[in-house]
């Protein structure tokens, strides 16, 4: 139900891809296509998050910035399922659960490239 509601709001079909390739991709990493919503907790967010830093793309690490990203879309999809309340005009959520699942963002660290060393 969020992917159809995002999909007619967004102007950047990109969004709404990486969105869905995210939800499939915490279906298939935590097995939650027999779960219910309200049977989806924490861990299983964590336990995404554990699996998806085994992931390497183009044989490097996955940097936390995307992991962020992952966890940003999966905090508001679920945030969108919670209990119903108004956030503004045509934003209300679903109700489906009383209490989401949540997870924290990871910290990203910034490196600082100097010149001149070699």
């Amino acid at each position: 139900m969020y992917l159809q509601t995002l999909e007619p709001r967004n102007s950047s079909d990109v969004h709404f891809h990486n969105t869905r390739r995210t939800l499939e991709r915490f279906t298939r990493y935590c097995q939650c296509a027999t779960k219910r919503l309200s049977e989806i907790t924490d861990y299983d967010l964590e336990e995404y998050l554990w699996l998806r830093k085994k992931d390497t793309w183009r044989g490097k690490p996955i940097k936390n910035v995307s992991l962020n990203n992952e966890i940003k879309m999966l905090n508001t999809c679920f945030a969108k399922a919670g209990p119903k309340e108004a956030r503004g005009s045509g934003r209300a959520n679903y109700g489906f659960v009383e209490h989401p699942p949540f997870i924290n963002k990871l910290a990203h660290y910034s490196v600082t490239i100097r010149k001149g060393i070699f």
